[in-house]
This record gives C-alpha cells, structure tokens and sequence, in this order.
C-alpha cells in the first residue's frame, strides 16, 4: 500500500514538473527525455541496492543438499518411520531446522506446552539434549530489514513513476496534432503485450528456485512448492527485472542524446536565422 500511495504521489509531482518546463526550439522534449533517463538510471541503482538486502538466517528444510539443490525427505533418523511423500505438516526443531512434518522429524510423542501450542518429543532428526519441535515453521522474522526492503521498494516505485508524464509528453510532442490519440493507443498496446508473458516468465523464474515439490503417494504429479531457495529467489526475481530496467534505461539514454542532438541543430539553426534577419534589416 505504501509503494502504491507514493507511486501516485510522484505521479503527480512528474506531471507537475514536466507542465513547469520553459518552452524550447524542441517543445521540451530534450528535458523531458533528460528526466526520464536520469530517472531510469537512479532506479537501477536503487533495485541493485534492494536486492541485496536478505534476511541473515536462509532456513532450509532437513535434508536440503547444497550440491544438488534438493531435499532429501529420507534420512537415517526416520526411515524406520514410514513417513508419508504427501504429509506435509511442518515443525520447527530446537536446532532451528524446519521439518515437513513430525513423522520426517522422528518424533514420536507429542504435548501442548502452557500457550497451547501443539509440541513434539523424542525427535530423533534433532540434534541436542531436547530432541523437541513445535508445530509450524521456525521463526526467522527480520523486522530491521523488512523495513529497509519496504522503504527501498517504496523508493523504486516512486521514481519508476516520476518519469510517466514526461515519458508521454515526449509521445505526444513526436508526432502531428492528427496523430497524438492513435500515438497514445500504440504506446497501450505496447505496454498490454509486454505484460502478457510477464507472468509467465516469472512464474517459471519462481518454479526454477523450488527446491521442495508436494507429491502424491499415489502417482508421480507434482503440485505446489513446499520450500524455495530464498537466496536464488531474491537474485533470479530482482536480476530478471533489473535487466529489462537497465534495457530500458539504455534507449531511453540514446533517445535523450538524439533529442538533445537535434535541439543544438535547432538552436544553430535559429541562431543562423537570426543573424540573417538582422543583415537583412541592417542593410534596409
């Protein structure tokens, strides 16, 4: 909610600079080319920085394997327990390791403790002196960092929308007074297809970094992802976007040195224009 309110906000404040421009030879649009590539690089800068920020614990399940990226559900603690592939009902153990479900964790008696928690002991998966674990995941909040993450993505959000009036502007300035509507319903055409395999294509970057997948006992379908490699998850969903941003910011570049391009011939030109009328007058 927070991103949402400043993008809008800064929105507004775009379109309020961009009207304040002074008219120019090219209508503007040189400054409004320079805001919006200024602007495209500073969010570079700000998704880098947001997406290195992590939370210090990256709590795996028992069984992860490093070198295979996977989980192995099996393991000497438990596999005189039969453990349902489909029973997923994860516990945290006192070592802080999550487990899929207390038959995974080798328990073999269970309590509730004074809060009513539902707790488990006898956990032979556990390593230390109280072989316990408590239904649900281990707790790895990161309140300090969240903050820093929420403050960083309010800070992306709200640049990446300073520059959408301007960015119009630019359009509508191109071309003829006749032109400006059908102008207008190309660039939503553009923008509708570039979102039509954007869910795809993360879709398929968030399956990627699965590292546990819900199985039936009955059959060889797989279902929704249990656990996900947060450290890849940051990485691959940031780096993804982070690419196309900086492709972006690279034609918005070369479409402001262009544009400033042309405003010096407009200038020289006028200039030249100038001194003309003068001789002209001079001469009268």
């Amino acid at each position: 909610m927070v991103p949402s309110a400043a993008s809008g906000l800064t929105s507004y404040v775009g379109g309020v600079v961009s009207g304040k421009l002074k008219p120019s030879l090219d209508f503007a649009v040189t400054k409004n080319m320079m805001i919006t590539s200024v602007g495209s690089i500073v969010n570079i800068f700000v998704l880098l920085a947001i997406m290195f920020i992590q939370c210090p614990a990256n709590n795996f399940p028992h069984g992860y394997s490093e070198s295979t990226k996977s989980v192995n559900l099996t393991s000497a603690c438990n596999k005189n327990c039969s453990c349902l592939v489909d029973s997923f009902d994860p516990v945290c153990g006192v070592d802080n390791v999550w487990y899929l479900s207390p038959c995974h964790a080798g328990c073999s008696a269970h309590f509730s403790n004074s809060n009513g928690s539902m707790m488990f002991s006898n956990c032979s998966c556990i390593n230390g002196e109280q072989q316990t674990a408590e239904a649900g995941y281990c707790d790895n909040s990161c309140t300090f960092f969240l903050i820093l993450y929420i403050i960083g993505l309010t800070l992306f959000c709200s640049v990446s929308n300073l520059y959408n009036v301007p960015i119009t502007n630019v359009i509508l300035k191109c071309v003829d007074e006749e032109d400006k509507s059908l102008a207008l319903g190309i660039q939503l055409i553009l923008i509708c297809l570039a979102m039509l395999p954007s869910p795809l294509i993360y879709g398929q970057l968030i399956d990627w970094t699965c590292i546990l997948w819900k199985t039936s006992s009955c059959s060889d379908a797989r279902g929704s992802c249990l656990a996900y490699d947060n450290s890849m998850l940051r990485l691959v969903m940031h780096g993804n976007t982070l690419f196309w941003r900086f492709m972006a910011a690279v034609f918005y570049t070369i479409s402001f040195l262009l544009s400033w391009r042309k405003f010096k011939k407009l200038e020289l030109k006028n200039v030249d224009n100038s001194n003309d009328t003068k001789g002209k007058h001079v001469k009268n």
